[in-house]
C-alpha cells in the first residue's frame, strides 16, 4: 500500500491492479447506511443492500448443545431471507493483530505498573507467536467476518407518464417525486430486513456493526 495515499478511492490507482473497479458500487445511502449496486442490465442503482462486520462467536470451548444452539439460530436467520434475496459472508483472516492488541493494552493503562508490564509482555509474545506443532503451523491472527445482504428493487421503473397536461416544471417536479416515493418504498424494505436480521444476529449472541460509507469503501479496497 502506498503510504503517501490515505483516500481509500485513490488506492486502485496506487497499486494495482485491483478489481474495485469492476463492482457495481455505485454509493451509500446515509438513512440506514443502505448500499447501492448497479445491476448490469442497465447500470441502475436497482439493488439495496446492507453490510455489516461480525464477531465470530467463540466455538472452540462451546458444548455441544451451546453450538446446536447458535446452528439452529443461524438457520433461523437465513430463513428470513426472502426469496430472490443475495447474501455472502467473508472471511478474512489478518496477520496484522496490533490494533486488537493495542485496545487491550489502553485498557491496562490507568493499572499499577506490573500489570501494565504483563500486559505489554503478554501482548509481545502474541504478536510475536509463530510456530510448528505436528507440522502445522500456528500463528497470531485476527478474524474479519463481512456478512452481506441484497434485494433488487424496481424503483427506477416507477410510471413515469403524467396524468394531465402540466408545465414542464410541474412535471419534473411530479416525476422526481414519483422517484423518490417509489425509491424510500424500496429503501424501507430492505431496512426492515436488515432489522430483523440485527435482531436475530442478537439473539445468536453474534457482535455486529452495520458499514457506513467510510467503512464499507475502505473494507472493499482493502480487500480487493
Amino acid at each position: 500500500m502506498n503510504s503517501k495515499t490515505t483516500d481509500p478511492r485513490e488506492w486502485p490507482q496506487a497499486d494495482v491492479p485491483s478489481y474495485v473497479n469492476l463492482l457495481p458500487y455505485h454509493s451509500v445511502d446515509p438513512e440506514g447506511n443502505v448500499v447501492l449496486l448497479a445491476d448490469s442490465s442497465d447500470a441502475q442503482p436497482r439493488w439495496m443492500g446492507v453490510a455489516w462486520t461480525l464477531v465470530p462467536p467463540e466455538t472452540e470451548t462451546a458444548a455441544e448443545p451451546e453450538i446446536g444452539l447458535l446452528a439452529s439460530r443461524l438457520e433461523a436467520l437465513l430463513s428470513t431471507l426472502p426469496e430472490g434475496a443475495v447474501a455472502q459472508c467473508l472471511l478474512q483472516a489478518r496477520r496484522d493483530i496490533r490494533s486488537r492488541l493495542a485496545t487491550w493494552q489502553d485498557a491496562a493503562q490507568d493499572a499499577p505498573a506490573i500489570l501494565v508490564d504483563l500486559a505489554q509482555s503478554r501482548a509481545r509474545a502474541l504478536e510475536e507467536l509463530n510456530f510448528t506443532h505436528k507440522g502445522r503451523p500456528f500463528t497470531a491472527r485476527t478474524i474479519e467476518v463481512t456478512f452481506t445482504v441484497a434485494l433488487k428493487g424496481s424503483w427506477p421503473d416507477a410510471p413515469l407518464r403524467l396524468s394531465h397536461a402540466v408545465t414542464p416544471a410541474a412535471g419534473a417536479a411530479e416525476l422526481e417525486d414519483r422517484l423518490h416515493r417509489a425509491y424510500v418504498k424500496e429503501r424501507r424494505r430492505i431496512l426492515d430486513l436488515a432489522a430483523t436480521i440485527e435482531n436475530l444476529l442478537t439473539a445468536a449472541n453474534i457482535q455486529f456493526a452495520r458499514l457506513d460509507e467510510n467503512a464499507f469503501v475502505r473494507r472493499v479496497h482493502r480487500t480487493l
